[in-house]
Order: structure tokens, then C-alpha cells, then sequence
């Protein structure tokens, strides 16, 4: 089982997991958007949760290291400057990768 965990927490895989994405929003445009972009990947049937705790970013970056979802989407200012983008964050790899928002709603 150590495959399936680090020093940050559980490693699931997708097809085990609860929940395949988590979101985080961050500052007040992002928590707008996050809280729309999980709408719009729940009615796709996709398997997604928002994190909207009033905790520290930080926070809820551990927890979603420790929970061990596959995939960490971040919205904040710092991504929305670069042209309406979040960070994918791959939990396996490590992976962060600026992606369109719109594009997270049209993945099958």
C-alpha cells in the first residue's frame, strides 16, 4: 500500500476515490468562480468537491494532500491574471499546470 501514499498524505487513484477533484477558490473572485465551476462539473456527473471552509489556503491545500484527491483545481487572482485559467494540480505527480477554466467543464 505504500504506492498509494507519501510524507503529504494518501495517493488515491482516480477509480478509487470519492471524489476524483477537489476545488479551491481563492479571495473572493475565486471563490465565486470555483463555487460555478463546481456547478457546472456536477451536472456533467463528474465526480467533484468544493472546498468553501473559511480555513487558510494553505489549509486546504494540506487536507486535499492528506485526503489524497487525484486532482486539486486552484482559481485565484494570481491565475485569473494570466487570462481566466486555475491551476491543475496532479496529486500522483505533483504536476501543476495553468488550464482554461472552460476547458475543465468540456473533459469528458
Amino acid at each position: 500500500m505504500e504506492k498509494f501514499h507519501d510524507e503529504k498524505g494518501i495517493i488515491r487513484p482516480a477509480n478509487l476515490a470519492p471524489f476524483t477533484h477537489v476545488i479551491i477558490g481563492i479571495g473572493e473572485e475565486g471563490e465565486v468562480l470555483a463555487s460555478e465551476l463546481y456547478i457546472s462539473m456536477k451536472q456533467q456527473g463528474k465526480e467533484v468537491v468544493l472546498d468553501d471552509r473559511d480555513l487558510s489556503p494553505g489549509t486546504k491545500f494540506k487536507d486535499a494532500d492528506l485526503i489524497g484527491y487525484p486532482y486539486q483545481i486552484v482559481i485565484g487572482k494570481k491565475t485569473l491574471d494570466q487570462g481566466n485559467k486555475c491551476e491543475l494540480i496532479t496529486r500522483k505527480t505533483g504536476k501543476k499546470e495553468l488550464v482554461e477554466i472552460a476547458s475543465l467543464v468540456s473533459q469528458k
